[in-house]
């Protein structure tokens, strides 16, 4: 009988240990598999950040999303502080021999020896502004000057220098304060002091000692299409605006603002 204790004795020993190892087994089983699901878990969750973090775009809005992507903010466009009662009866047809120009107001300042040409839209809208010297204008910009000739033709640049001191002669004499921008430009400026305010010109174009830069703008509609603005601010509250410089020695001699128009 002790015989047979002893050996149901070691046969329950053995049994636990068998027990205790089988739970050890099975730990290290549920470790493996846990492990396992981790790490095909990690690069789903990888997967999942970069998605809840990225901005979900219907494609109708995709174009206007990279749009408004390049849109690096907005500008005011520049204008000089001539008011709208000033341009009142600048719809007048101002004659000169044979030519004439429509919708445009001629002012003048002797001591400055400097003309300022503002041509208006409807409502007072300023679509085109020439300002230059009076006894020194870049002929590039007289070609861009408009002036009508008798037949309804734009003059060429010949008639308009024989014609161009009488149209000065019957501008509005106005102050000197009047012929500076209000980003406050004005003729003999450096030239360097439009580069800091509107970056790095669209074009420039050498005409014997005169350099003519030239400065793009997209509006801010949003609804532009094909558009390379490159990321470039755009101009507020407008459809297009274009600045042209004519520079001598490094300094501003004459300045074209224009404006598009619906």
């Amino acid at each position: 009988m002790k015989t047979d204790k002893k050996s149901l004795r070691y046969l329950k020993t053995n049994s636990i240990i068998l027990s205790i190892f089988q739970i050890i087994i099975l730990f290290i089983i549920i470790g493996i598999v846990s492990c396992n699901n981790i790490e095909k878990k990690k690069p789903i969750e990888q997967a999942i950040i970069p998605h809840d973090s990225a901005k979900i775009i219907p494609k109708a809005d995709i174009k206007k999303e990279i749009i408004y992507k390049k849109l690096k903010g907005t500008f005011i466009v520049d204008d000089y502080p001539v008011t709208n009662k000033m341009l009142e009866g600048s719809s007048n047809r101002i004659e000169c021999g044979s030519l004439f120009t429509w919708d445009a107001a001629w002012f003048t300042n002797d001591s400055l020896k400097q003309t300022l040409v503002i041509y208006i839209y409807t409502d007072y809208m300023r679509t085109d502004i020439y300002h230059f010297y009076i006894d020194s204008i870049p002929q590039e910009l007289l070609e861009e000057l408009c002036i009508n000739t008798e037949d309804d033709k734009l003059a060429t640049v010949k008639q308009m220098q024989k014609q161009i001191g009488n149209f000065i002669k019957k501008a509005r004499k106005i102050k000197p304060s009047y012929f500076i921008t209000k980003k406050h430009l004005k003729l003999g400026d450096d030239i360097s002091k439009v580069f800091s305010e509107y970056g790095e010109p669209d074009s420039v174009t050498t005409y014997k000692d005169i350099i003519k830069y030239r400065w793009d703008f997209n509006g801010d509609n949003p609804e532009i299409s094909d558009i390379d603005n490159k990321n470039k601010k755009f101009a507020k509250n407008s459809i297009g605006h274009h600045i042209k410089m004519f520079v001598r020695n490094e300094k501003i001699i004459g300045i074209i603002f224009n404006n598009d128009i619906p």
